[in-house]
């Protein structure tokens, strides 16, 4: 990470003033509104997509703040309420070894949920822990010939966008929301024993903007397999249909000067869902990481044991590039 007031991964490092090895050396925060209306699985996915910064950085959580915006209402539905919340939430922290050790709350027009986590970065020797220099993984250590894998499958943001218009099939929705409730962290300690040096988790920007950020960082470009891209079960019924997430346009505006496609976009096209799905915005997604192509398929093995069914090789780093371009092929 880089020096300085800003950093540019979504983890940053605190300086070796302000920590000791034994205990937190990272930090990240995300938030966002509520979009079901269960607030225990609320609870839970916040918590989880806030953890995935850590993860997606080689970072074992530590601890976490809330922070949670209540809708107006009687102190005791509030309360019942933020118990639910912080109920599902404590639960996905204690399964990733964290502690929930304060928080905030304040008024507002709807649920909104997020976490500062904490984490430590440092790698355990012998002679005990070693603060880090830089995070296990961060988003410009893309290297050439190395193969690019992606833990979980997209279309978070169109299955949610449908079930808002009352028109999501149920087993797309419970699938989507099985996915947003399987965290990052087997794939994080997998990622760390195979030697990854570069990964993202993919979230409100889509699987292309996440992807363009790590290639401007590293100054590479990429070659993406649209055909290998997995797509959570109703994705492309909804993408067929023309349901869009409210951020889809923003986000494919935002990469489309980078894109090289030699592949069909119409309707038609065996891709096509693929092709809208790299700009659908995620929740809690998965992480893509670089490996190096001898230990890729042993990766993605050990991904599917590990309880990512779905985990893929979807493309493949080119070459060092001061014009960074993403080429689509399938």
């Amino acid at each position: 990470a880089a020096d300085g007031f800003l950093q540019s991964d979504d983890t940053a490092l605190l300086p070796r003033s302000a920590t000791n090895s034994n205990y937190s050396n990272a930090v990240s925060v995300d938030f966002f509104p509520a979009f079901l209306d269960d607030p225990w699985l609320t609870g839970r996915i916040a918590a989880i997509h806030a953890l995935s910064d850590l993860w997606a950085s080689g970072v074992r959580p530590t601890a976490a703040v809330a922070m949670v915006t209540l809708p107006e209402g009687s102190l005791e539905q509030q309360s019942e309420l933020l118990h639910h919340v912080l109920s599902g939430a404590v639960r996905e922290l204690m399964a990733a070894n964290a502690v929930l050790v304060g928080g905030h709350t304040t008024n507002g027009d709807e649920l909104s949920v997020g976490f500062t986590v904490f984490g430590n970065a440092s790698t355990t020797k012998h002679d005990g822990p070693e603060v880090p220099e830089a995070l296990p993984f961060t988003k410009a250590n893309l290297r050439p010939g190395q193969l690019l894998l992606l833990t979980k499958p997209l279309g978070t943001g169109v299955i949610l966008a449908a079930n808002e218009l009352r028109v999501a099939e149920a087993r797309s929705v419970s699938s989507a929301i099985a996915m947003m409730l399987n965290s990052n962290q087997r794939a994080c300690a997998i990622a760390r024993e195979a030697g990854t040096t570069a990964a993202t988790d993919i979230t409100g920007f889509g699987l292309a903007g996440h992807m363009l950020e790590m290639c401007q960082q590293s100054g590479v470009s990429i070659e993406l397999n649209l055909w290998a891209i997995p797509l959570i079960e109703g994705a492309s019924v909804q993408i067929a249909n023309g349901i869009r997430s409210s951020l889809h346009d923003e986000n494919r505006t935002a990469v489309e000067d980078f894109i090289i496609s030699n592949t069909a976009t119409n309707e038609q096209s065996r891709t096509f869902s693929q092709m809208q799905a790299i700009f659908d915005p995620q929740t809690s997604g998965g992480l893509l990481l670089s490996v190096d192509k001898d230990a890729a398929n042993r990766v993605v093995a050990e991904l599917v044991a590990a309880g990512y069914p779905e985990a893929a090789i979807i493309g493949c780093v080119t070459e060092l590039s001061t014009t960074v371009k993403i080429r689509m092929i399938g």
